[in-house]
This record gives structure tokens, C-alpha cells and sequence, in this order.
């Protein structure tokens, strides 16, 4: 019996031995896993599980630890001992996710002074995330904060528009007026923000000895509306979702040319920007709506042209990526617009020809998340033109409306040679005022010559 009880000890010291050695490895012994196995974000609008590589660092380190951030140059720094207290050490090659800050992979860890100084580069939403539900559906309101903000953006480069306050004479806060000058036009225009809604008002004009061109837009924006969804499996993008759900508003151009000789197509000029900044989860994220223009002259002295319409619109505007192909408005197709007053006067001395023609977009909605822009544009776009041509005499007073949209997926870890491009709604064109004679003047093989919008 003591020899059967000593051999039962002896069975029992081995297997709780094996125990706590298994035990102990499984719990301390080397992992290749990194630091945020399994961590996940379940806030809202945001449901995702991080990936091995990712270091997340929350938003009660941040503010405990983050003494300097530089996304210009995508360096970042932190107290040493606050990153020890909340158990973060970074290393080179992880992704570095800063709540509703930065993202990027780290390049570089430097010690000193009792700082860590991290450099980093691009990574992707995809790099970050194995797995994550990302979705929104928000109304964005014009506030006097909001049109305070808002920048006028040519060739590159950002300027805060100057006080006009006789665009803005006679009106309650919530207006912002602008004039610029802007290679041989001047540019004058103002937004009026009333909540949800906006009256926008632009007008480009030049002068020309006693001859002057005057392009006319004005415009309402009714509910900017944005629903987003960002589905990701397995580190990789399964679907991507971009609306403005109820676009709506109304347009009416207008151009008046005598004389003003020829000048270069003005292509994409100065563009008013108004950013709505908003977190979802820990995410940054930038929606800005746009007032775009674009323009052609071509009318010597001896000529004129005078040429307006009306527009009206509706519907629901927006583009899918399902993984593998874009698919313009999935469920719902915009309606096609109702334009009235479409008309038109030119004239010139035998043998001058007419053309003059202006664009006009409100409003254009770009997507930017953590500073990369997902989504360059979704826009109606509206032209106007008028063209006169001898042999025999034609004249044509030309309107034209689409929806467009574009889409940069390398955020979304897509390797994208170039920008996605998709007509939303496919062009819609009409002749106001063509004599019979002239049938044919905006054919096909003369369109490369009527302006379209470039982003």
C-alpha cells in the first residue's frame, strides 16, 4: 500500500509539473504574433480587429503621451516613460495607427531626452486592419464655423477668401464673399449658408478695352448627405461604398461675350473648398464639398454671344467597389434634369466665328481619410455653350449634364496605376437653338472641342 500511495505522489508531482511548464510557455515564451493579437475596436461605426503588425495607440495615450505630431512629414513624438506606463514599445517595420491622428508604417525609432521620435510611411487601411466594418451615414450642415474655414484653391495652393462685404450686404451671418484675380478674369462669388442647405453664387469676368466676357452660375445645394461603408477580410478591401444619397438643387449659367478676343481654355480654375472634419471611431476623416468652374473664349471684336438655361435635379448619386469593378449607382439611378429657359443670341461680321462655353459644378464631394484622398470627386457637372461657324451660318446654343465620379483606392490597398474614372450618369446633351441647316454642328466628331470636365 505505501509502496501504491508513494507511486500516486510521484504520478501527481510529474503532472501538475507538465502543467505549469506548459503553462508557463504558452504564457511567456516568444511570440511572433506582435503586440495586438486579436485587439479589436468596437466603437460607433467602427467594428474591426486589428492586424499582428499593428501597434494601436488609443486615445488616453495619446493624450498622455503624444507631445508632437508632423503628418507633413509623417514624424511623431512621444514621453518615453508615458508609452512604458501604457505598455507600448514601438519598433521598426509595424504599423503605427494613432487614434484620429496618423497611420502609416514605422521607418525609424529614435531615443532621447526622455522622448521616442517615430518616422514613418505610407501603409494602407488594409496593412492595419485583418478584418473591419467601417460605415457612416451623415448631414452635413454650412455653419458660420464651417464657411469661416472654407478656402479658395488654385493652382495648388490654399487661400483663406477676403471679407467682400458687398457680396455679402444685406445679409445675415452665414455668408462668406470672395474676389480674386485670376490670370486675366476676375473672380467674385459668395456662399450662403442656411443649415443644411446652400445658395452659391459665381461670377468670372474680364475686360478687354471697352469689350468685356462675363460667365454667371448661381446655384442651391440642397442636404449634403455622405454614406460611406469600408468592408475589409482577410487585409483586403471587399467592398467600398460612396454616396451623396437625395443630391438635389438647382443651377442656372449664363455668359454674355462681346468682343474679348481668343483666350486659352481656362481648363479647372480656382475652386472654392469647404471641409467638413469629422472621427469616426478612431478614424480621421475629411469631407469636402467644392464649387468648381471651367471656361473657353473665343470672340474677336465684331461679335457677340449671349446664351442662359436652368437646371433642376434629383436623385441618388454614387459609385461601388465590390473587390474587383466599380459599379455606378448600384441601386438607385439619378434622375435625368429638367432644364427650361435655354437661350441663346449671336452674332459677328461675315466670316468670324463664335465659340464660348462655361462649366460650372456644385456641389463636388471628395473623400479623404487620415489625409488620402479615397474619392477625388463625385459632381454633377453643368455646361453651357455657344457656338457661331459661316459656311454656311450655323448657330448653336449647346447644353450638357452628367454625374461623374472618381476613385484612388491605394488607401484601401489597392495598387492602382492610375485614377479610377466612372460617368455616374451617362452624358446628356441638347441643342437649344440649331437651324435645320446646321444639324450635325455638335456631332460627334466635333465634341473633343466642347469643354468636359477634368479633375
Amino acid at each position: 500500500m505505501k509502496y501504491l500511495h508513494l507511486r500516486l505522489n510521484v504520478i501527481l508531482i510529474l503532472f501538475f509539473s507538465l502543467f505549469l511548464f506548459v503553462a508557463c510557455s504558452s504564457s511567456t515564451g516568444p511570440s511572433d504574433q506582435g503586440n495586438n493579437q486579436n485587439q479589436t475596436i468596437n466603437e460607433q461605426g467602427v467594428d474591426a480587429e486589428l492586424g499582428d503588425e499593428t501597434e494601436f495607440i488609443d486615445d488616453s495615450t495619446v493624450e498622455a503621451a503624444m507631445t508632437d505630431a508632423d503628418n507633413e512629414n509623417q514624424t511623431y513624438t512621444f514621453n518615453r516613460s508615458a508609452l512604458a506606463d501604457a505598455g507600448i514599445e514601438l519598433e521598426v517595420g509595424e504599423v503605427l495607427l494613432i487614434s484620429k491622428v496618423a497611420l502609416g508604417r514605422i521607418t525609424s525609432v529614435s531615443e532621447g531626452n526622455g522622448e521616442v521620435v517615430v518616422e514613418t510611411k505610407f501603409a494602407s487601411l488594409t496593412e492595419a486592419f485583418e478584418e473591419a466594418d467601417i460605415e457612416w451615414d451623415q448631414t452635413f450642415e454650412f455653419t458660420d464655423e464651417v464657411l469661416e474655414n472654407s478656402v479658395m484653391v488654385y493652382k495648388g495652393k490654399e487661400y483663406a477668401p477676403r471679407k467682400d462685404d458687398e457680396a455679402c450686404e444685406g445679409l445675415q451671418a452665414g455668408c462668406i464673399g470672395w474676389e480674386f484675380e485670376v490670370g486675366e478674369y476676375t473672380l467674385k462669388g459668395r456662399i450662403v449658408g442656411q443649415g443644411s442647405n446652400a445658395e452659391v453664387i459665381v461670377i468670372m469676368s474680364k475686360q478687354v478695352g471697352n469689350e468685356s466676357v462675363a460667365f454667371r452660375a448661381e446655384s442651391t445645394i440642397q442636404s449634403i448627405d455622405n454614406y460611406t461603408n469600408i468592408q475589409i477580410e482577410d487585409h483586403e478591401t471587399k467592398q467600398f461604398e460612396f454616396g451623396n444619397p437625395n443630391m438635389q438643387g438647382t443651377a442656372k449659367l449664363s455668359l454674355a461675350a462681346a468682343g474679348g478676343g481668343v483666350g486659352p481654355d481656362l481648363s479647372f480654375g480656382p475652386h472654392t473648398m469647404i471641409r467638413f472634419p469629422f472621427t469616426i471611431g478612431p478614424l480621421p476623416v475629411i469631407l469636402a464639398v467644392k464649387v468648381r468652374t471651367v471656361a473657353k473664349v473665343e470672340v474677336v471684336s465684331n461679335a457677340s454671344a449671349t446664351a442662359e438655361a436652368n437646371f433642376s435635379y434629383s436623385g441618388n448619386a454614387g459609385i461601388t467597389y465590390d473587390g474587383k469593378d466599380l459599379i455606378p449607382n448600384k441601386d438607385q439611378q439619378i434622375e435625368n434634369p429638367q432644364i427650361t429657359g435655354g437661350s441663346g443670341d449671336l452674332a459677328a461680321a461675315i466670316g468670324l466665328n463664335v465659340d464660348v462655353q462655361w462649366g460650372f459644378t456644385a456641389p463636388e464631394l471628395e473623400l479623404q481619410l487620415f489625409g488620402n484622398t479615397l474619392v477625388p470627386y463625385l459632381r454633377p457637372e453643368f455646361f453651357i455653350g455657344a457656338n457661331l461657324k459661316w459656311g454656311p451660318v450655323c448657330q448653336n446654343v449647346n447644353l450638357r449634364y452628367n454625374v461623374s465620379s472618381g476613385l484612388d483606392l491605394r488607401f484601401l490597398g489597392q495598387n492602382l496605376a492610375q485614377l479610377y474614372e466612372t460617368k455616374v450618369v451617362e452624358e446628356k446633351e441638347w441643342d437649344y437653338y440649331s437651324p435645320e441647316d446646321c444639324e450635325g454642328a455638335h456631332s460627334k466628331e466635333n465634341q473633343e472641342e466642347y469643354l468636359i470636365f477634368r479633375n
